[in-house]
């Protein structure tokens, strides 16, 4: 088992502190996030250098936030066609940025709130376009692309997730299943994994139900058995892939993060 984190937890530290947090907190692997304007030829390789000498291997590269959190400048089913296409070239960026960081990984979120689609067929038209361009990219240099299904989003349910990779039959192309994501969803967690045919990632924290707030594993009302259900299902799936914590708002980073490793591994030994 090996447990990494999303360092979006460490957002508003500098990338070099986000990777010495990480290695601090105990955690073998770190999802990069992925922002233009931090990832510069120079500081690629000093991130590089660092990971390096901490011991952290580069999971994945994580386009999640910065998508999210873009105001709509980044978003691969917006129905404007410049949006799409920069958006498309920043993922070919980050694919790049993957095998220079030796990992064969990036993920991505679906922005726009469903209530703001004017036309839903139109909008999965243009994700698959943009998806398959950036895949087509992706699978030369030995690249994969995750989508994470948002509750509230485009693709919001895990269900709803697999259904369009089905559909859109884009060969590296698959998914990543966020276990928060689908106590908003009211998805089993346990059903949800086995049924997933291209489980590529998987993400780890609680909220309230509602809001996508990344509480701690033990902090919520998502059971700790339904947790357990997940892990469970991910052994049973034979999934060799990262367990990666994702946490955000901590008072404590350090101390919470620890202890989410603990509970983790705990979960895991007994699932």
């Amino acid at each position: 088992m090996k447990i990494g984190i999303n360092t979006v937890t460490f957002m508003k530290e500098r990338p070099e502190k986000r990777f010495e947090l990480s290695r601090e907190a105990g955690f073998e692997g770190v999802e990069i996030l992925a922002y233009p304007e931090e990832l510069t030829p120079e500081g690629r390789s000093e991130m590089k250098t660092l990971l390096r000498r901490l011991g952290l291997e580069a999971m994945m590269i994580a386009t999640g936030p910065p998508l999210a959190l873009s105001g709509g400048k980044l978003c691969l089913e917006s129905p404007d066609k410049n949006i799409r296409d920069r958006t498309v070239q920043y993922i070919k960026d980050c694919v790049d940025w993957a095998g220079y960081f030796g990992t064969d990984k990036v993920y991505v979120v679906t922005p726009t709130s469903k209530g703001d689609i004017a036309d839903i067929g139109n909008a999965l038209g243009w994700l698959r376009e943009s998806l398959a361009e950036s895949c087509d990219y992706a699978k030369s240099a030995g690249v994969k692309i995750c989508i994470e299904h948002s509750p509230g989003r485009l693709v919001d349910e895990a269900s709803y997730l697999n259904k369009i990779i089905k559909e859109f039959n884009i060969g590296n192309l698959g998914a990543l299943l966020d276990v928060g994501h689908l106590n908003m969803t009211k998805e089993d967690a346990y059903e949800t994994v086995m049924k997933t045919d291209k489980l590529y990632h998987v993400h780890f924290d609680n909220n309230d139900g509602k809001n996508d707030i990344h509480t701690p594993l033990d902090v919520g009302t998502m059971p700790m058995g339904e947790i357990a259900r997940f892990v469970k299902a991910l052994k049973e799936k034979r999934y060799d892939g990262y367990y990666s914590i994702e946490l955000l708002n901590l008072q404590d980073p350090i101390k919470t993060l620890k202890e989410n490793i603990r509970i983790l591994r705990e979960i895991y030994e007994g699932a």
